[in-house]
């Protein structure tokens, strides 16, 4: 009898995390001027303008340090997605892909996975702080530059969660 209820209980449990992590992830993505503008804070010299790409919106930066605008795009996190995207990156610009708090200057695919399998797992346990975005930033930064190595680029995701800053 005791088998029974533990099976029964692993059974419980296996089909609701199982259901939380098949669910679709969410569609809203946050306003990204206002989500990037929380990232780079006082290192913008101008406010982040958006321009219309094929396949997203191209976020423009203008940083004091840098020659050029660091520019960001949403983008599926797919690096077939970011391949197409990095069609927006200057020559000589250093790229780099962002996704909660993971950032690198390389496509990678199993490091991208390992956060999105965490990620899964925190949100169906209930202890994500983040709300359930599926996408990532390919962000392209000028020569010379070092600001996105650093940003604090989880604050992008974090806002969508809480919501705008109040006055």
């Amino acid at each position: 009898m005791r088998w029974l209820v533990r099976f029964a209980f692993l059974a419980l449990l296996a089909l609701g995390l199982g259901g939380k992590l098949s669910t679709p992830p969410s569609s809203t993505v946050p306003e990204p001027t206002t989500s990037l503008s929380a990232v780079l804070g006082p290192r913008l010299i101008a406010p982040v303008t958006v321009h219309p790409g094929a396949q997203t919106v191209i976020l423009s930066a203008p940083i004091g340090t840098c020659s050029a605008p660091l520019l960001a795009a949403p983008v599926e996190p797919t690096f077939t997605t970011a391949a197409i995207v990095e069609q927006v990156r200057r020559p000589g610009d250093h790229a780099f892909y962002a996704y909660l708090d993971w950032v690198s200057d390389h496509p990678d695919r199993w490091g991208l996975l390992k956060r999105r399998v965490q990620e899964k797992a925190a949100e169906a346990l209930g202890v994500s702080p983040y709300d359930g975005d599926s996408h990532m930033l390919f962000i392209s930064e000028p020569p010379g530059c070092s600001v996105a190595r650093d940003a604090p680029w989880r604050r992008y995701w974090l806002l969508h969660r809480s919501g705008p800053p109040g006055p």
